[in-house]
Order: structure tokens, then sequence, then C-alpha cells
């Protein structure tokens, strides 16, 4: 510890109290010299008075802490004012105290300063770690997100084509096919169809977890752009004996907002429903204007979602238990997704669910100003 103080007996005095409880003590009778002390050696703590004969008042304070700032420096002088007290702590000193009045409570003050200097420096040596731990690991999910969408990418030319030909052989182009191939070349063009979807969706993902996604944003009429979502799936839900129910809002609900991500949106949130929901059940499609925002919502009569898992549906690759009712397949990041785009545009998602009583998925997005 360095002892700054004008008066030699007293300085020798302290060095020698403290030196008995096990402190080891060096003593400055002026702020220059206490500078050069501190310029050339390192201390873990600093006692000092506030009358010394270079420099007064709180100046001594502010040059040590300007030159030693992680150093706590405890104030011991004969000036018992409450309002220097204060703004010596604002300054940065650990605590004030008045000669003649610290008694025992010296030492104890001196090991609390030390020990709370000591647990900040372990603290700011964690959180170091963690900043340089997480700098690391943005590096390599960047990475990541980057290898993940080239894969992606590369992996839609091969796969086009595979589906092409599968298509051309189911036409016929080739010759008529056995029953056999038939149903091989049916299996080989689901399973591409179901992989492109994959590929475009970690194409999705990859671009919006690196903070690519760019939006185009301009004032859509979401009723109309609901209504060629719901024919675009009626014909899904027809196969499978479910109604769409759905009546166009008869006036504009606009919003500033991209067209393509929220078709997106909305076919994602459409077509789920359809593909948990039991035949010969109907799905309400809504939407209505509210307290500044456009809702839009999806109700369907599904299997439902128990309430522990509701929460990691939006998570990458989470999916439910509920499984969908006709053999469909989901690649668990359509609603991770989603949520990214509707985060981007300022809304948010809910969720509303219970086994054997359906899903309700509900949108909020701003109104348009306009």
């Amino acid at each position: 510890m360095l002892i700054v103080e004008d008066s030699r007996t007293a300085a020798h005095s302290l060095a020698f109290r403290l030196g008995e409880q096990g402190l080891v003590c060096e003593v400055s009778h002026d702020l220059a010299g206490a500078l050069e002390r501190l310029s050339e050696d390192s201390y873990d703590l600093i006692l000092l008075d506030l009358g010394l004969p270079d420099v007064r008042g709180l100046q001594g304070l502010r040059a040590i802490k300007a030159l030693r700032p992680e150093v706590p420096v405890v104030i011991l002088t004969g000036n018992d004012d409450a309002e220097l007290a204060v703004e010596a702590l604002q300054a940065g000193a650990q605590d004030y105290l008045v000669k003649g009045q610290a008694g025992q409570l010296l030492l104890r003050t001196l090991t609390f300063a030390w020990e709370r200097n000591r647990v900040r420096r372990a603290l700011d040596q964690v959180t170091a770690e963690l900043q340089e731990k997480n700098a690391a690991l943005q590096r390599v999910n960047a990475e990541k997100d980057a290898l993940m969408g080239m894969a992606a990418h590369d992996l839609r030319n091969p796969l086009a084509v595979v589906m092409g030909m599968s298509s051309m052989l189911l036409d016929g182009l080739e010759g008529p096919l056995e029953p056999a191939q038939r149903e091989l070349l049916v299996h080989i063009e689901r399973s591409s169809t179901f992989m492109r979807a994959l590929i475009n969706d970690l194409l999705n993902i990859s671009t919006i977890e690196s903070g690519l996604l760019v939006l185009a944003p301009s004032d859509i009429d979401l009723g109309e752009l609901a209504d060629e979502n719901v024919a675009l799936n009626t014909r899904l839900a027809a196969h499978k004996s479910i109604r769409l129910e759905w009546t166009t809002p008869p006036q504009p609900i606009m919003v500033r907002a991209d067209p393509v991500r929220l078709v997106q949106v909305m076919n994602n949130l459409i077509s789920n429903a359809v593909k948990y929901s039991v035949p010969d059940t109907t799905t309400q499609v809504r939407l209505v204007a509210a307290d500044g925002f456009a809702v839009f919502s999806v109700a369907d009569q599904g299997l439902g979602i128990p309430a522990d898992e509701q929460e990691r549906l939006f998570r990458p690759f989470e999916r439910a238990s509920t499984r969908s009712t006709g053999g469909e397949e989901s690649t668990g990041l359509g609603l991770a997704i989603i949520k990214k785009i509707i985060d981007a545009h300022g809304g948010r998602i809910e969720l509303e669910s219970s086994p054997g009583a359906g899903s309700t998925f509900t949108v909020h997005l701003p109104l348009s100003a306009g």
C-alpha cells in the first residue's frame, strides 16, 4: 500500500500500525513523489491525504486516478465535509475517512476497498475473456452461415436436374413406365421437392443469420396479399378435405413491408395449418386492423402443440412432437425464418395452442403511416 501523507510523523505512524496488521506500506509526503512511485511500481491500495504541500483538494485524487485508474484510493483527511466526501466518491475514491474519527474503521475500510477491487478485477478479467470468446463464436458462426449458404446454393443446380428429369420420365417423354418404375420416380420427385424446400430454407436462414437480409418495403394492401395466398393453398387444402375460411376485409389494410417476404410468412402459416390439420375440418384465416396494427391470424382445428414445446418452435431446426396428418415433411426452419422476417418489419408473432384444440398463429404488423 502507498500512504500519501504530508505529515511524516502521521505517515510513519500509520505505516507502523498497518504493518502490524500485515500490510506492506510505502510512504510519500507529496503528490509528485506519489506519482513517481506509481509510474514505476504497482500498488494494491492508496491511502491519500487531501492536504498535500504541492496540491490541494481533489486535484491529487484526480491526478492519481488518471495515472492508475485501477488502484483503489481511500481518502484520509482532517476535513470533515460531507459535500467534499460525496465529490471525492464521485471522482473515484473508494471511501472517505476523517482523521481522528476513523479509529478501528481504517483497517476494515482498507480491507473492503482491496477486496472490492480484487472482485472487480476478477470480473473485468472474466468479462474480457467472455467478450473474446463471444467474438470468436461470432466469427465461427459467420463462417458457418457463409459455408451453409454456399453449400445450399451449389446444391440447387444438380437438384434441379434431378427434378426435371424425374418429371420428364413421369410425363412419359421417354416411353411408358412399369408400375414399380413409376413408384420409384414418385419417391424421387417427392424427396427432391422436400430437398429443394430444405435448401431454400437453408439459404433463407443463412442470409438472415448473417445479417444480410435486405428488405424492399412498399405500401401493400395486406388483404390482397392474403387473397393470393389463400387461393394458392386452397388446392392443397382440398386434397385433405380441409376448408379454408377467409373473407376479404371491406377496406384496404395497408402496411409498409416487403411483399416477397410477407408472402413467405402467409404461405408458411397457411400451409402449416393445412399440414397439421385433421381432414374434414376448417382453417380460419382472418385479417383486421386494431390498435395501429394489421392483425393476421391462421387458426386450425389440428392436433395442437404442447405448451412446453411452443417457445422453441421459433428456433432453427426445432420441431414439435405433433406430426403432420398427411405424412408431409418439415425442415424445422419455416417458423424460425418467418419470425425473423416479422421481427425485421417491427412486428411480432404469437401462438395459442393446446393438444387436441388446434393452434392459432397471430401476426401483428404496424399499419402504414400513410
